[in-house]
C-alpha cells in the first residue's frame, strides 16, 4: 500500500539571513507559519556549494564522487563542455519513485536537462535549452500548458545581454516567478502524484546582481515576498496529509573581494604563462577591452553569428593562457578549484606521481597564508584534498584541491586577462551591464510540516539527507550506496524510527530511465547557455 505524499517547495539561494529578519517585521506570513508547525532549521551545501552539484547531491543523496558532476562545465581536451542530467551517474530520486510504480512531477529544478521519461511529469531547469515540445516529458505537457497559458516560461531571468533597466529586469522577475506558480499549480490540481517539487530560481539570480545595489536588499525581499505569496497558494491546494518540504540548494550572500587564482598560483611558482611575443600581447589586451567596451548589441549579433565556435574557443584560450611544460598546478570552476598537472593524468601533465602529495601539501601550506589585502585577515577558511570530500567512482572527475574561502565572500576568477594582479573589486561580468554583487553561502533552508512532523528549531541537516527522508516518509526502500541520513529528528512518536526489515535496496548499481532521444545540446544551444552562466559569474 503507498504511504504518503511529498511536496518539495524549492527556493534556490534562500538564506535565513534575510527570511528571519523579515519574519520579525511581519513578512513572509506563509514561511513563518510552516515554520511555527513544523521543523526548520539550516542545511548544509555541497562544499563548494555550486549550483549543478548542489542540487544533484539533494537528488541523489550522494556526494559528487558517486553521482559525477562538479560543477557547470568542465575541460574534455581543448573544448569547454557543459555539465547536463546526461553526466549524472546515480539514479535521481523520482527515478527510483518510477521503478517502484509511484508518480513524480518534476519542474524546473536545475540540471534536469534532458528530462527523464519517468512515471510522471518532467520539465526541466534553467539549463533547457529552448522552448519547444521535445523539452518537456511526457510532450503533450507542452501543448497542455501553451494552450492555456501561453508560451512556456523557463526561469531565464539572467541578465544577459542586457542594458541596465531596473523597472524592464523587475518585471521579467515577477512575471517569471508568476508563471512558474501558476502552470506549477494547475499540474498539481490536474495531474496525479506521490512526489513533486517545483523549483523558483529567480530568488537566486537577484540576490547575485543586487545583493550590495543601494536599493538591492529591499529588491531581494520583495521577490522572497512574492515567492511567499505563492507558496501559499500551493499550501491551500493540498491536503493536510501531504508533507510540505521548502529547501534551497544554497544560501546567499554578498562578495568581498575577488581572487584571480591562476594569478596567485603563477604569483608562487606553481604555474606559469607562456612568453607572449609583444604583438601577441597587444592582442590580448585588446581582446579584453573589446570583451569591455564593445556595446552589448553588437556583442551579442557576433556571439550568435559564432556561437558554434564558442566550445572551442573558450577551450583553446583557457589552454594557451598556460605554459603547460612548466605548469604544476591551475585552477578551473567556481569557488577554488585546482588541478594539478599530472603526469599520465592530463594532457602535458609534468607532476610525478611521486611529487603529487608534495604539490598538494606546498599548495595547501601558503594558501593558509593568504591574506586580504585591506584586512590582513586569511581569506581561506579550510583547503580540502579531494578525498576529504568525495568518495566513489567518479573521484577522479574532482579537482585535487578544493579552497573554502571564509564565509565563501570570496569569489574566484581565473584572472586571465586581468595581469598579474590577485585581488579584484569590479563586481561586474562582460556579459551584461548588471553588476554582480552576490554569490553562494554553504548553509541554505530546511523547514518540513507534515502530519508526523514534530515541532522542532535549529534543524542541523545536509543536503543529501533530504533524499532518503523523502523515501522514508513515502515508506519506499532506501538505497545503500545513498551518503545521505534520514532525518530521523523531525519525525514524532507515531513514525516508523525504520524500514521493515530487508526493505533496504543493497543494489550499488539502479536501472535509468531513457531519456529523450535527440536533445543534446548543439553548439549553438551550448553557446547559449554558455553566455546565461557566464552573465551570473557561474563561468570565467
Amino acid at each position: 500500500m503507498k504511504q504518503g505524499r511529498v511536496l518539495v517547495f524549492g527556493i534556490d539561494g534562500a538564506t535565513f539571513d534575510l527570511i528571519l529578519p523579515a519574519i520579525r517585521r511581519g513578512k513572509l506570513p506563509h514561511l513563518a507559519a510552516l515554520m511555527d508547525e513544523g521543523s526548520w532549521g539550516c542545511l548544509q551545501s555541497t562544499i563548494p556549494p555550486v549550483t549543478p552539484m548542489a542540487w544533484t547531491s539533494f537528488a541523489t543523496g550522494t556526494n559528487a564522487g558517486k553521482h559525477g558532476i562538479f560543477d557547470f562545465s568542465r575541460m574534455e581536451g581543448n573544448r569547454v563542455r557543459l555539465s547536463t542530467a546526461k553526466d549524472r551517474k546515480v539514479p535521481a530520486l523520482w527515478t527510483l519513485l518510477s521503478q517502484v510504480g509511484r508518480a513524480s512531477i518534476v519542474l524546473n529544478v536545475p540540471f534536469t536537462y534532458p528530462p527523464e521519461e519517468i512515471q510522471g511529469i518532467m520539465i526541466p531547469g534553467f539549463d533547457a535549452p529552448r522552448v519547444d515540445r521535445t523539452v518537456f516529458h511526457p510532450e503533450s505537457i507542452y501543448d497542455e500548458l501553451s494552450e492555456r497559458f501561453g508560451e512556456y516560461r523557463f526561469d531565464w531571468t539572467f541578465p544577459i545581454g542586457k542594458k541596465f533597466d531596473l523597472e524592464a529586469y523587475l518585471s521579467q522577475v515577477k512575471a517569471t516567478i508568476s508563471h512558474r506558480a501558476d502552470t506549477s499549480l494547475y499540474l498539481l490540481q490536474t495531474h496525479p502524484w506521490d512526489f513533486f517539487m517545483v523549483v523558483f530560481s529567480s530568488t537566486d539570480h537577484v540576490q547575485h546582481i543586487f545583493w550590495q545595489y543601494p536599493e538591492g536588499r529591499a529588491i531581494i525581499e520583495e521577490t522572497y515576498a512574492l515567492v511567499d505569496q505563492h507558496l501559499g497558494r500551493f499550501l491551500e491546494a493540498i491536503s493536510e496529509e501531504v508533507t510540505v518540504m521548502v529547501m534551497s540548494d544554497h544560501g546567499a550572500g554578498p562578495i568581498r573581494r575577488l581572487v584571480y587564482l591562476d594569478n596567485w598560483l603563477a604569483r608562487e611558482g606553481f604555474l606559469h604563462r607562456p612568453r607572449f611575443t609583444l604583438r601577441q600581447k597587444l592582442l590580448k589586451r585588446s581582446r579584453a577591452s573589446l570583451r569591455r567596451l564593445l556595446p552589448i548589441h553588437l556583442r551579442k549579433r557576433l556571439r550568435d553569428r559564432f556561437s558554434g565556435l564558442k566550445g572551442r574557443l573558450e577551450g583553446v584560450e583557457q589552454a594557451s593562457a598556460i605554459d603547460w611544460e612548466r605548469t604544476l598546478a591551475y585552477s578551473y570552476g567556481m569557488y577554488g578549484n585546482i588541478y594539478i598537472n599530472r603526469k599520465g593524468q592530463t594532457p602535458r601533465g609534468i607532476v610525478e606521481p611521486q611529487d603529487y602529495e608534495a604539490v598538494r601539501e606546498e599548495i595547501i601550506t601558503r594558501l593558509y597564508a593568504l591574506k586580504d589585502p585591506e584586512s590582513g585577515e586569511p581569506v581561506v577558511e579550510r583547503v580540502y584534498r579531494r578525498e576529504e570530500l568525495y568518495t566513489g567512482p567518479c573521484i577522479d572527475l574532482a579537482p585535487d584541491l578544493v579552497v573554502q574561502w571564509r564565509d565563501y565572500a570570496y569569489f574566484t576568477k581565473r584572472g586571465i586577462d586581468q595581469g598579474e594582479e590577485v585581488f579584484g573589486t569590479e563586481l561586474m561580468v562582460e556579459a551584461s551591464e548588471y553588476p554582480h554583487t552576490g554569490t553562494h553561502r554553504l548553509e541554505g533552508v530546511f523547514i518540513a510540516r507534515g502530519p508526523r512532523i514534530r515541532q522542532q528549531q535549529n534543524l542541523q541537516a545536509r543536503i543529501i539527507d533530504l533524499a532518503p527522508t523523502i523515501l522514508q516518509i513515502l515508506g519506499e526502500p532506501l538505497p545503500s550506496y545513498m551518503d545521505g541520513r534520514v532525518l530521523q529528528e523531525i519525525f514524532d512518536q507515531t513514525f516508523p524510527s525504520s524500514l521493515p526489515s530487508g526493505e533496504k535496496k543493497d543494489k550499488e548499481e539502479q536501472a535509468f530511465p531513457e531519456t529523450k532521444e535527440g536533445v543534446a545540446l548543439s553548439e549553438e544551444e551550448e553557446a547559449t547557455l554558455y553566455e546565461r552562466l557566464r552573465s551570473l559569474g557561474y563561468i570565467d
